[in-house]
């Protein structure tokens, strides 16, 4: 959240791994790292955008682990509000 907040679009593309994939919110898989870079400078494009999670589910399974649930995401277009609700499913590696 505080990444999307910045409107950084290369910070938010590096909370992911190298050779990561993204089912994005707003787009079909990215499956390349230029591609995740290239629809957050999109994303990051709106005015106050913003995310806020609404239910979390984090499980440990050793050296990896999963949070899933729900957020929302928002902005501004035309000087309205957009709302924006999502699923997510996060996964982790711990990595040496």
């Amino acid at each position: 959240a505080t990444a999307i907040k910045s409107g950084n679009a290369e910070k938010i593309t590096n909370l992911y791994a190298k050779d990561a994939y993204l089912f994005a919110t707003f787009e079909n898989m990215l499956d390349s790292r230029p591609k995740i870079l290239a629809y957050f400078q999109g994303l990051t494009q709106h005015p106050n955008l913003s995310v806020k999670f609404l239910r979390e589910n984090i499980r440990l399974f050793g050296g990896a682990s999963t949070n899933s649930g729900l957020y929302v995401f928002s902005y501004t277009d035309k000087g309205k509000v957009v709302r924006v609700n999502a699923r997510y499913i996060f996964v982790y590696a711990l990595t040496p």
